[in-house]
């Protein structure tokens, strides 16, 4: 699944920067301050450092810059899971835009739908106790309808909308026209990836809405400049 990688540098930034104390966890800025004088970056100068140029950044472990040491929270996702040189060999790339649907999709195509992704439900109200994460997923009413993956309901049909307009709200907040142009250039094959996916692909219920790697332009240009067909 690929998302927007201007959205996810924002996300990234909001939760790990702003909620995390990355400014002086991970960047080391103001960790001599007492906890509450020290500073958090703004997203301008976090887009400043995250695409500052780097002299070995894996061997003096330097938080800047973009290299294959960096934090995978906003590592471009093209570095990610060897896809820069497996993406040729996916054929199915879901748009993070689309994820309720495109996750349905995937399930379906590898069997998976009908016992796991059509009775899995979101789990709100239920009180939980002990580690989550042995926590089974509770199983949803046989009666009621599900339109796509972790959605409850008919909440499912405005669930991404709700998100579409909040990120955009989010987005006009933080993103400048120039901070935008330097992160499309520091992040340029994600967004390769990124502004092709939303040309061909959509979001319905048909496999025809997905894209392959092979489907991709920029993938193709790749794949031919170094000798592959």
């Amino acid at each position: 699944f690929f998302r927007d990688p201007a959205e996810r540098l924002l996300s990234a930034y909001l939760d790990k920067v702003v909620g995390e104390g990355y400014t002086w966890r991970h960047f080391r800025i103001g960790v001599n301050e007492s906890r509450e004088n020290r500073p958090t970056l703004t997203f301008e100068e976090f887009v400043d450092l995250v695409t500052m140029e780097v002299d070995e950044p894996c061997v003096s472990r330097d938080p800047r810059g973009i290299h294959a040491c960096t934090d995978p929270h906003w590592k471009p996702q093209a570095m990610t899971c060897g896809l820069d040189y497996l993406l040729p060999h996916f054929n199915f790339i879901g748009n993070f835009k689309y994820i309720a649907n495109h996750t349905k999709l995937l399930l379906n195509q590898v069997g998976l739908w009908e016992n796991f992704g059509s009775k899995f439900d979101d789990g709100k109200g239920l009180e939980r106790g002990g580690n989550q994460c042995a926590v089974a997923p509770p199983v949803a009413n046989s009666s009621r309808i599900v339109y796509g993956f972790n959605q409850r309901g008919a909440s499912a049909l405005t669930s991404q909308k709700v998100h579409a307009k909040s990120s955009k709200t989010k987005m006009a907040r933080y993103y400048t026209p120039e901070i935008m142009d330097k992160v499309r250039k520091a992040y340029a094959l994600d967004f390769a990836i990124w502004d092709e996916l939303q040309k061909v692909t959509k979001n319905g219920s048909k496999i025809e809405n997905i894209a392959s790697g092979k489907d991709l332009d920029v993938v193709k240009s790749f794949c031919k400049s170094q000798g592959q067909s």
